[in-house]
């Protein structure tokens, strides 16, 4: 079991082996189950999160009227 470490202020100090296992920049949740352990896992971004962080010129508005992709599934 990895342990992780809580100062006096309250700060959770995390093992890089842990950390190595998140994606670099990754967010992550932190709950407490009902026996106190803190889970730690990423964070899941819902798609409104995701749209809420897109700067509006970058979002494709005419996405129906565009042309659709051929797919080749002879292989």
């Amino acid at each position: 079991m990895t342990k992780v470490t809580v100062d006096s202020e309250f700060r959770i100090k995390i093992p890089q082996d842990l950390r190595d296992g998140f994606p670099a920049g990754c967010a992550v949740s932190i709950e407490i189950d009902s026996e106190g352990r803190l889970l730690i896992s990423p964070h899941k971004y819902t798609l409104d999160d995701l749209l809420t962080e897109t700067p509006p010129d970058s979002i494709i508005r005419d996405w129906d009227a565009m042309s659709p992709l051929a797919v080749n599934r002879s292989n």
